[in-house]
């Protein structure tokens, strides 16, 4: 990940506007890190619980948000602060050998599988930490792995991203999970970070022990605001275009705001396609006529392109 912070230096922005064409493009897709207040909030909180003493019943969080409005790369920006101790290769077998390479893992990021089973979630942690599996193992050996394995690296939190997919299971299944979460921290006495959609929250209110123990936390999406605002100039400040442009500027502002239904993840696109579209096109710079140029659709517009091409086709069958 790109650390833009360090990149508000004028020196290192005239550096990068001097790069080849194709150069500052890579630079303006790789992924950038822009602080803001929600965020910034969301981060303390994690900080708070990855310091917070072991107990029988650990404080969790519930991050809410809808899709594509930051959460992922919230918890990327998190991880960078707890990064993974990996064991010295000392000869040259170390070097063909890629199992078990953690010696130290504070921060385990696992993402839900889109099905809700014990066997295949245990197996994705352990293939996340390196260590080869059986499919026929069952769950119950793999359960004692990942517990005598997440002590040994000493892991602090553990974060769940799309536990929205719970959903998708049996009820079943969804009731062996939830006991799962409950075990897990438990057992391991360790915060546990479930990230998702509103849906997610649906997932942890059916269980009244569980829905005590995560506190919820909403990301909501963007309004036109002086933060929102802050945001676009410090694009300003990163974006290596030649020549001067302003996305604060009124008619830009809200063009870009009503294209991105308030969601970070589409501003950020948006911002970048029309960067792109500058370098390559239209002399370097941002401008109504370049937003109205870049090939873009807005999550709303998509969606009910998708619906009409899907009733076209129900309609013709």
């Amino acid at each position: 990940m790109v650390d833009t912070e360090r990149l508000y230096y004028q020196e290192e922005i005239d550096r990068q506007r001097k790069l080849p064409n194709e150069e500052r493009i890579n630079f303006i897709n790789s992924e950038h890190w822009i602080n803001y207040s929600q965020a910034n909030n969301v981060l303390m909180k994690l900080t708070d619980l990855i310091k917070f003493p072991k107990r029988s019943r650990m404080p969790n969080l519930l991050i809410l948000s809808p899709t594509n409005n930051g959460k992922t790369m919230l918890i990327k920006r998190f991880m960078l602060c707890y990064p993974p101790k990996y064991k010295p290769k000392v000869g040259w077998l170390d070097y063909m050998d890629d199992h078990n390479y953690y010696e130290g893992l504070p921060v385990l990021y696992v993402q839900m599988p889109s099905n809700p089973d014990l066997k295949r979630f245990y197996g994705l942690i352990l293939h996340t930490l390196g260590v080869p599996i059986s499919t026929s193992v069952r769950a119950m050996v793999l359960e004692s792995t990942v517990l005598k394995l997440l002590t040994a690296l000493k892991t602090k939190m553990l974060i769940i991203d799309e536990l929205h997919n719970v959903l998708s299971g049996r009820v079943d299944s969804q009731r062996e999970f939830l006991n799962l979460l409950r075990f897990l921290g438990n057992q391991l006495e360790i915060p546990i970070i479930a990230i998702g959609t509103k849906e997610a929250y649906l997932v942890i209110r059916s269980d009244d022990q569980l829905e005590n123990r995560f506190e919820p936390y909403i990301l909501p999406e963007w309004k036109y605001d002086q933060e929102y605002l802050s945001l676009l100039a410090t694009y300003n400040k990163i974006l290596p275009l030649k020549y001067s442009f302003d996305l604060t500027k009124a008619s830009i502002a809200k063009k870009i705001f009503g294209m991105s239904d308030g969601k970070i993840g589409e501003i950020c696109m948006i911002i970048k396609r029309a960067a792109i579209w500058g370098i390559r096109f239209v002399g370097e710079t941002i401008n109504e006529h370049v937003l109205e140029q870049i090939e873009y659709k807005s999550p709303t517009e998509r969606r009910q392109q998708l619906e009409r091409v899907l009733n076209i086709t129900i309609k013709k069958h």
